[in-house]
């Protein structure tokens, strides 16, 4: 049975405020536990802002220049309205309002997504692919997981409204051939990798993506995977000067001294029995698979198989 926009209309109002009340309702909860500040890398990612605020510098580029490395700058950006309020600072409540508005950002991509996904499934949108749009939210707006971290000052929802914004931008691409959607693709793809280092992967995949799913001859293809790769570069070729313009390094991201790398290098002899993995891909990957299990049980195997 075919259907309407009106009725598509109520679901995605029905959605928002079911994911809006959902939201508000897990905060308070895990607030009330006093566990939304449990990470140190939530409470970090507040300082880092909350240092650019307090700096009685008037320089503008010492401002800047709290921002450092290597933690990407977007998540200490976005909360600096906020943060120097000291109430949302200590509770954490300035970087967790963003990342419950991310989650609810994400119920209504993933709601589109689904939807799309489902009317190519059926053959067209009949309430057979409102249904399998509807369950595919529900499944990740009722997530317990996604419902703790959308309390938390953490990165991992501005991540992945980011990233669902890039799928559901080059779906529209891709059925209505939209150059304004491509571009829409490229900037969220572009807030994602100024998120979490994650979503640089979307580089090689997403322009591969494009040139898959544009439609017209080969020309076009390569023209409008170009025009998505430029936009998408921004964001890394910004972060390489970041770095190149405060450290003199434009890699300190990767190998500095508060980088991963610096990290490990400097907490190797700590491993402990662990350290037999180190230089060995296969058992680092059985490793890692165990560690998943004993943390997740044998569900996480689904995801492998």
């Amino acid at each position: 049975m075919p259907i309407n926009s009106y009725s598509i209309n109520k679901i995605r109002i029905c959605l928002l405020i079911f994911s809006c009340l959902l939201s508000i309702t897990s905060w308070y909860y895990f607030f009330h536990l006093g566990i939304t500040n449990l990470y140190g890398d939530g409470v970090a990612h507040l300082n880092i802002a909350r240092k650019v605020v307090d700096l009685s510098d008037t320089s503008l580029w010492q401002h800047y220049v709290q921002l450092g490395s290597p933690w990407l700058p977007l998540p200490h950006l976005l909360v600096l309205p906020l943060v120097w309020n000291n109430y949302l600072w200590q509770t954490g409540l300035a970087g967790s309002l963003f990342s419950m508005l991310c989650y609810v950002v994400c119920v209504q991509f993933l709601f589109e997504i689904g939807t799309i996904f489902g009317g190519l499934c059926f053959k067209k949108e009949t309430k057979k692919s409102l249904i399998s749009g509807t369950l595919a939210t529900l499944i990740f707006a009722l997530n317990p997981s996604i419902l703790y971290l959308q309390s938390t000052p953490m990165t991992e929802m501005l991540f992945l409204a980011t990233f669902v914004g890039v799928v559901f931008f080059l779906l529209k691409h891709a059925s209505d051939n939209s150059t304004i959607c491509l571009i829409l693709s490229a900037l969220m793809s572009c807030l994602a990798m100024l998120t979490r280092y994650e979503a640089w992967a979307i580089l090689p995949s997403g322009f591969v993506t494009v040139l898959i799913i544009t439609q017209g001859g080969w020309q076009n293809r390569l023209k409008m995977s170009a025009l998505w790769l430029l936009i998408s570069l921004s964001a890394p070729f910004y972060w390489f000067w970041h770095n190149w313009a405060i450290y003199g390094n434009a890699l300190e991201f990767y190998n500095g001294f508060y980088s991963a790398k610096g990290i490990y290098l400097r907490q190797q002899e700590r491993l402990g029995w662990a350290d037999f993995a180190v230089g060995r891909p296969h058992l680092a990957f059985l490793l890692a698979l165990s560690a998943s299990i004993a943390c997740s049980g044998w569900v996480c195997l689904l995801g492998v198989v």
